[in-house]
């Protein structure tokens, strides 16, 4: 789902993948308690989290956040 949804904005959004295993630091700097998280970061900075999204409302939540 997410190497989908970021294929449909290429170019202006940037899709990646942490295993919690090789980066626990990533997951300590962020406060995730559960898994999967999503984290939607701009600068460097978390603006948004959700434990679970489906495709649908993650390809709306990333449509907000750049319009935002």
């Amino acid at each position: 789902m997410l190497e989908k949804v970021a294929a449909e904005f290429t170019g202006k959004v940037v899709v990646g993948k942490v295993d919690v295993d090789d980066a626990i630091d990533v997951f300590e700097r962020f406060g995730v308690m559960a898994m999967p998280t999503l984290l939607f970061l701009k600068n460097g900075e978390a603006v948004d989290q959700a434990n679970f999204l489906n495709e649908n409302a993650f390809r709306d939540r990333v449509k907000e956040l750049l319009a935002s």
